[in-house]
């Protein structure tokens, strides 16, 4: 066990930890986080308004043809 762990360069791992900035990278991984929720809101939004536009466009042509049958003669 002792192999291994002699080849572990565990100086080199504690000086870039030291060097981390901790507030730093919570506002990093905060700002990442905001991001992603915008990035997902976008979508949701584009999603809804296609919904909402194939809706009405649905809604147009079934009163145009209901009302175009409405006008023929039986």
């Amino acid at each position: 066990m002792a192999v291994w762990a002699d080849r572990v360069p565990v100086e080199e791992i504690s000086e870039r930890a030291r060097q981390v900035k901790f507030w730093r990278t919570c506002l990093t991984v905060l700002a990442g986080l905001l991001f992603g929720l915008g990035w997902l809101a976008a979508k949701a939004f584009a999603v809804l308004w296609l919904a909402v536009v194939w809706s009405a466009t649905a809604v147009k042509v079934g009163w145009q043809e209901g009302r175009r049958g409405a006008a023929r003669p039986r």
